[in-house]
């Protein structure tokens, strides 16, 4: 009776293999094609979807042999400024993923550098983010400044046209009271 339930599980375990074996080759051969598409269209500079094809395989084919190309190709597009799709959160993300992954001290250490300098360029960008709005409110506040410097000019032109005329009938007004004296003078016996 041994024998014979030992025998059945036999073809089970061989139906099992291939399956499994078949599961394995088809997930290697899906993970290669979305490579080969991901390489052809990082070759013609379709970096937006290079990038998403590479995290496709990331993603969904962490067992194939692709996997660790995919990440790290996944993590150079993503910080890659001439990428539509470029973004420090997911560079980061998938370079840290292959950190873990990669046994060469060379590479460990390099990205331990890019880590460093994508550091100090986000510094540098906020630096510069900073620097922008406040040149942008200084620029404001020089317009603002302008255009009042500007209304006081033309008030003060406004002020001087009326202070012109005030003197010029203020001159008018002591020429006529001088004529009035003078004929007053005249006129006395």
């Amino acid at each position: 009776m041994v024998w014979h339930s030992t025998f059945r599980l036999v073809p089970l375990a061989f139906i099992a293999g291939c399956i499994t074996t078949g599961s394995i080759d088809n997930v290697e051969v899906e993970a290669q094609r979305h490579m080969a598409i991901a390489d052809t269209l990082e070759q013609a500079s379709e970096l937006k979807e290079a990038t998403l094809e590479y995290t496709l395989v990331a993603e969904r084919f962490p067992t194939s042999g692709a996997y660790m190309t995919a990440v790290r190709k996944a993590a150079l597009l993503f910080s890659s400024p001439e990428n539509p799709a470029a973004n420090d959160s997911a560079s980061r993300f998938w370079l840290n993923t292959y950190l873990k992954l990669t046994h060469s001290p060379e590479e460990k250490q390099l990205i331990r550098m890019y880590f460093d300098m994508a550091d100090q360029v986000k510094l540098l960008k906020d630096s510069l983010a900073h620097q922008k709005v406040v040149h942008e409110s200084l620029m404001t506040t020089a317009r603002k400044q302008g255009n009042e410097a500007a209304a006081r000019a033309r008030r003060i032109q406004e002020l001087e046209a009326d202070l012109k005329k005030a003197s010029d009938e203020l001159r008018k007004l002591k020429e006529i009271d001088l004529r009035i004296s003078k004929s007053r003078v005249k006129n006395k016996p």
